[in-house]
């Protein structure tokens, strides 16, 4: 009895032994790989969806009751923010910032083309903010007034990406395809009207 005991411990020993841990298998040790951003591709066709945001604007007036000439300069100050965000369909960690150039719109052509690398967060807005100064002439007339308008365009563009990945621990090189959505501002556009004064 004690022999045939023995006997199916040994077979249950060899049958424990040859299994394979799942995680040695993987190379892993079962805890959650995170990844850095060594490259991002965007896909500037067709998909790419452009929309028009409100305009930053600012305007001013000035009155010339005098019959000479008034020669004035005005500076408008513009808090312009643009902003970044990775979507991505992959549940990937990447937990580190990581610099990526991304889309920006010419409204003269209505292209989309790439700025300089910025720092970005995956899954995650990162805006960016700066203050624009936009000096204009106001030349007025005698007997007249001239008004003027500054703005700035924005525009909301979705893009979409495929994002190159490297595993921290592994080294283990993967993609994942997702949206890129942003804010972008184009150049500043002056309008001036002028009319006579009653």
């Amino acid at each position: 009895m004690k022999k045939a005991a023995l006997i199916i411990f040994l077979s249950l020993a060899i049958a424990s032994c040859g299994k394979e841990n799942p995680d040695q298998e993987s190379g892993t040790t079962g805890l959650r790989e995170d990844y850095v951003v060594t490259k991002i591709e965007y896909h500037l066709d067709d998909s790419a969806v452009i929309e028009q945001l409100p305009d930053y604007v600012a305007s001013d007036q000035l009155h010339n009751n005098t019959p000479e000439l008034i020669l004035a300069s005005r500076t408008f100050t513009f808090e312009v923010k643009e902003s970044s965000s990775f979507l991505s369909s992959g549940d990937v960690s990447v937990p580190e910032g990581f610099y990526a150039p991304v889309p920006y719109l010419m409204p003269e052509t209505n292209s989309i083309f790439l700025t300089e690398p910025r720092y970005n967060t995956w899954g995650e807005d990162s805006t960016t903010s700066d203050v624009r100064n936009v000096e204009v002439s106001l030349n007025t007339p005698p007997y007249s007034s001239v008004n003027v308008t500054v703005s700035i365009k924005r525009y909301r563009m979705t893009v979409r990406y495929t994002a190159y990945l490297k595993g921290v621990m592994t080294g283990m090189e993967t993609s994942v395809d997702g949206i890129w959505e942003g804010v972008s501002t184009s150049g500043t556009e002056t309008i001036w009207t002028q009319q006579d004064l009653d």
